[in-house]
């Protein structure tokens, strides 16, 4: 063959080659970004499925760091303190000792009563609700490493493929102007062979 025809080929079978990895290149990329893409939706529903029970654990946390207040505002104690109020005012009012001495030790002995029996079911619940909040957390912090390490992997294995692509676009070329230069110099040898200009 030609000269002509040589260089032709070569260039052709380079572009061919350099096409090809480029494409691997993109497939490449798009895949990874496909992965990242599920990789953040799946992190991103984790931390919604878990944010009614992270909200009721930070609720939970705060009621328990001033526990007199919101034990005493809780609903279940206010509605239990109420009710067992108006039956001892009851008691005392059908006896005649609504405003006597001992109504009044009873009132005080029934709301210590109540409050010393409810505080530690109270105090059990929240602490129950805190500690669903801390899974919570534990939950998304999971998901937060898992995604971290697959999306490191992804960008890493990205990264392999896309050098590997480039290097072979390199080598198609670098193959085609070394072929082509090979091509030359033994065509300026045969030329100088038969006398040249």
């Amino acid at each position: 063959m030609g000269l002509i025809t040589d260089g032709l080929f070569g260039w052709m079978g380079a572009n061919e080659q350099s096409k090809a990895a480029a494409k691997g290149a993109k497939a490449s990329q798009y895949a990874t970004d496909q992965q990242l893409k599920y990789l953040t939706e799946t992190r991103d529903q984790i931390r919604t499925d878990q944010e009614p029970w992270r909200q009721a654990g930070v609720g939970a946390l705060g009621r328990l760091q001033n526990p007199l207040a919101s034990f005493e505002a809780s609903p279940d104690y206010q509605y239990r303190m109420a009710e067992g109020m108006k039956g001892v005012n009851q008691n005392f009012a059908t006896a005649g000792l609504l405003k006597s001495g001992a109504a009044l030790r009873g009132i005080n002995d029934y709301a210590q009563n109540t409050a010393a029996n409810e505080f530690g079911s109270w105090w059990n619940r929240q602490s129950g609700l805190a500690g669903a909040g801390q899974a919570a957390n534990n939950s998304n912090a999971q998901a937060g490493q898992f995604f971290a390490g697959q999306a490191g992997n992804a960008l890493q294995n990205n990264a392999q493929n896309l050098s590997s692509s480039y290097q072979a676009q390199g080598n198609a070329w670098s193959g085609f102007y070394g072929g082509l230069g090979g091509s030359l110099k033994s065509y300026e040898n045969a030329f100088l062979k038969m006398g040249g200009f």
